[in-house]
């Protein structure tokens, strides 16, 4: 895989373990293709726990689309 990957997993997740998403991250990584993994601690597959999640992924999903670096973007 090359295409720069953007996940987001909920650590609640009882469809998927999240485990298996930083597995996926690692073995990406070690491919050297850009990924950029955020895990949520409280939501689960939808990651609908909470609206501060929904924005926050909204948000890193518009900027990640833009071709912005998330790591030098502030809170």
């Amino acid at each position: 895989m090359k295409i720069p990957t953007l996940q987001f997993l909920g650590a609640k997740d009882r469809r998927v373990p999240y485990r298996q998403g930083l597995l996926f991250d690692a073995i990406t990584k070690k491919h050297g293709t850009k990924i950029k993994t955020y895990v949520y601690e409280n939501a689960a597959h939808s990651l609908a726990d909470s609206v501060d999640t929904s924005i926050d992924v909204v948000l890193k999903s518009m900027l990640f689309l833009e071709g912005k670096d998330l790591e030098n973007v502030e809170k």
